[in-house]
């Protein structure tokens, strides 16, 4: 294969990663929206919605052969407000816990600081997103992206961490 051919496929493969990363982070966002923000509505605070937009994608990066991408939270997206309890708090050793909120939501650690209720459950949004990683959907929407760039016949590994 010449080198002006594989350099295309590899472009188009970090194009086509593009859109399947896409993709991927749209799940991720229905399925906060679903199983975070779903499960009740609080009645001490408006949501400010900063948890569900924390989400990116990284754009792709070409090396040599391998494209690489980053479903990432991107927590400073998010503001620390203590006082009012938001994404923080004076009563905690660090009080701007944006870093640890994900972990605070999807497996239910807010502690007994606020009573129990819907906030204090695990509300779990990344395993189902992780069910279109293991059930083909990403391989599909990758190559779904290579043949609206024109590449029908090719081969591809795509791989996980």
């Amino acid at each position: 294969m010449s080198s002006d051919i594989y350099s295309g496929l590899v472009f188009k493969s970090a194009i086509a990663l593009d859109y399947a990363m896409e993709k991927l982070l749209e799940q991720l966002k229905i399925n906060i929206e679903k199983i975070v923000y779903g499960a009740g509505s609080p009645n001490y605070y408006e949501r400010t919605m900063e948890f569900l937009n924390s989400w990116e994608t990284s754009k792709p990066i070409i090396k040599g052969n391998i494209v690489e991408s980053e479903l990432f939270q991107n927590t400073f997206a998010m503001q620390s407000d203590p006082d009012n309890f938001t994404h923080g708090s004076y009563w905690y050793t660090n009080n701007d816990v944006r870093e640890f909120m994900a972990e605070i939501i999807f497996e239910g650690l807010s502690g007994p600081m606020f009573g129990t209720g819907f906030w204090s459950v695990a509300r779990d949004a990344w395993t189902p997103t992780l069910i279109h990683l293991e059930n083909g959907d990403f391989d599909r929407w990758f190559a779904d992206a290579m043949r609206m760039q024109g590449e029908d016949s090719f081969t591809f590994n795509i791989s996980f961490t």
